[in-house]
């Protein structure tokens, strides 16, 4: 299902891929123009004269154990910015599509759609600044691609209902992406890591940043 949101000219993608890609390990790797002496600054046995691997496996490595999910679904980005970006682009048509914001929340969301040309929709939240299922569901469009839903929620600091958030991937085929980048500030109840399996239109945001 997934794969059938993603904008049209964007599913036959072929990204760039260097050799680095192909080879992992090798004494010296001419294509990157690496200083093949080694470290000019040696610190904790890193090898600084190296480009890392392209596709962060240790490192997600260590998130998915950390958070309990497999390797395949971790995808590590300059923040969570850069991921709300990333996941507008590949999702949404500019002047076409649309997303969706239960407010008052984070403000990049908004910021990061008007970059690509797309609507943003704004959901109210109700005055315990919790989801209103039917309310969010009856104003999305058929052309809404992202609904963005913030647990703990930036700045009202309060956990989004779980059963809330469940029945609204139930009820949509958009992407319903939960930023929890607080939520080593809330209660474990809170962390829903555990619906990914269940739900494949379910992302989760998380940042080291917080943590």
């Amino acid at each position: 299902m997934i794969d059938n949101l993603v904008r049209q000219h964007l599913r036959g993608f072929k990204p760039y891929t260097s050799a680095r890609s192909e080879v992992q390990q090798a004494t010296i790797l001419l294509d990157a123009n690496e200083l093949t002496l080694g470290s000019p600054v040696r610190i904790d046995g890193i090898s600084l004269n190296r480009y890392p691997d392209p596709y962060q496996n240790e490192l997600r490595n260590l998130l998915a154990k950390r958070t309990g999910v497999s390797l395949d679904q971790v995808f590590v980005g300059a923040g969570s910015d850069e991921i709300i970006d990333l996941l507008i682009r590949l999702f949404c048509e500019p002047s076409k599509d649309s997303i969706a914001i239960a407010e008052p929340t984070y403000g990049v969301y908004r910021v990061a759609a008007n970059v690509s040309g797309v609507e943003s929709i704004a959901i109210g939240l109700d005055d315990e600044f919790q989801l209103d299922v039917q309310k969010v569901l009856e104003s999305l469009k058929p052309a809404t691609k992202i609904i963005f839903l913030c647990s703990p929620n930036n700045p009202t600091g309060n956990l989004l209902n779980r059963e809330s958030i469940i029945s609204i991937c139930k009820a949509t085929q958009a992407i319903v992406v939960v930023d929890q980048a607080y939520i080593e500030f809330a209660e474990s109840s809170g962390d829903i890591t555990d619906e990914i399996n269940r739900y494949n239109n379910l992302v989760i945001l998380r940042t080291l940043s917080k943590g």
